[in-house]
């Protein structure tokens, strides 16, 4: 792959947004010389086997003082292979800006070794990796760390590094952050021959609603209120670290304005007393607004009953309902409920007719004694008229 990028600015005072903002006085006439005329940008990629890749970066900027142009080339190799990456790379660069005492240009060349290991048989989720710095006009260094993630949804994340510069001696960090759908936690520790520091930190946001408060990650934008109907502990599909609360409301506190967001619920976190209808819900949010997501979810124990009526079983189709679910009979009179309490009433109907209805009284109490924690309860029911 090779790509060839130039650039002609046609006015002497033209200067990018940063650079107009780091210079101390962007209407001063002597600015203007220290911005750029051209730029020429040349790129080139080649990919090899065993996933090897070799780039080639040329870039020069000339500026309208009239000096030197700036030029810099870089080079390298990097492949990843079997879980170790690695690279080498080579930098040249020469500046306009001469050295104050013999007033010629500045050139510096840096070589670049890089590896990093993947370490998910000893510590999943975890990198280990080195990093061998050497350049022309500065002391060589180098670099060793170790980073990663923990717990079952990563919100847990760490990274340990330990320098050694010829020039500036010892260094090393240690940080942390743990992040939640209530908010974010970080702590950090770092020590090197000038100062030792510590730092730590927290932040997130509160939605105040009718129906309560919600702590939440930082808020940005727009972001959708979900409502998982009182189940809590359960995860977002692509979001694991945010999780409903203990009266079944999250935050996701981003949300694209404008477009249609899928919001998801991940089924294998939901707990053994809650049935999902639909498990996915699409919303289109204004710019910065709050949108609900509503899921309908059965709260309650899950049953598979057998009704019968004058010894037969219900009629195929039959609608069941409970005090706040309702199903269809299968075949065999079988009809699946969710979000059932220990204790009720299911009402049966097949038609308009005076004998196409009945009611019968279910207790689940002496299944659950036996099996406290038991998937699907099986009870056989005889429904009278």
């Amino acid at each position: 792959q090779f790509t060839f990028t130039g650039w002609r600015y046609s006015h002497q005072r033209y200067a990018t947004l940063s650079e107009a903002y780091s210079s101390p006085d962007p209407d001063a006439d002597s600015r203007d010389n220290d911005n750029k005329k051209t730029t020429l940008l040349i790129t080139a990629s080649q990919s090899l086997p065993y996933d090897i890749t070799l780039y080639l970066s040329l870039d020069q900027d000339s500026y309208w003082s009239e000096g030197a142009p700036q030029r810099t080339a870089n080079m390298g190799i990097s492949s990843q292979v079997h879980g170790i990456a690695w690279s080498l790379s080579y930098s040249d660069a020469h500046s306009s800006d001469g050295d104050e005492e013999n007033d010629e240009p500045h050139s510096d060349k840096v070589v670049t070794l890089s590896l990093s290991v993947a370490l998910n048989h000893l510590l999943p989720g975890s990198y280990a990796g080195y990093t061998l710095t050497s350049s022309r006009h500065s002391a060589d260094s180098q670099m060793v760390s170790l980073n990663g993630t923990m717990l079952d949804n990563h919100a847990l994340s760490y990274a340990v590094s330990q320098t050694l510069d010829q020039q500036n001696g010892h260094s090393g960090s240690l940080t942390a952050g743990y992040s939640s759908g209530r908010g974010d936690l970080n702590l950090g520790y770092s020590r090197d021959s000038q100062a030792t520091r510590l730092n730590y930190g927290a932040s997130g946001g509160i939605l105040i609603q009718r129906h309560g408060v919600v702590f939440t990650p930082e808020m940005n934008g727009a972001v959708v209120l979900i409502d998982a109907g009182g189940a809590g502990g359960v995860t977002l599909a692509n979001q694991r670290t945010i999780a409903t609360n203990r009266d079944g409301y999250a935050v996701l506190p981003f949300a694209t304005a404008y477009h249609r967001n899928d919001v998801a619920l991940d089924s294998h976190s939901l707990p053994e007393n809650v049935d999902l209808a639909n498990s996915t819900v699409t919303r289109v949010p204004t710019k910065d607004a709050v949108v609900l997501a509503r899921f309908h979810t059965h709260v309650g124990y899950k049953a598979l009953f057998t009704l019968q009526s004058q010894g037969q079983p219900l009629p195929f189709g039959s609608e069941v309902r409970a005090k706040d679910t309702s199903s269809i009979v299968a075949s065999e009179g079988q009809v699946y409920l969710a979000g059932l309490a220990p204790k009720g009433t299911l009402y049966a109907q097949w038609g308009p007719g005076p004998q196409q209805h009945c009611t019968a009284r279910y207790d689940l109490t002496p299944t659950l004694a036996q099996t406290p924690h038991p998937l699907i309860l099986q009870q056989t029911l005889t429904c009278p008229f």
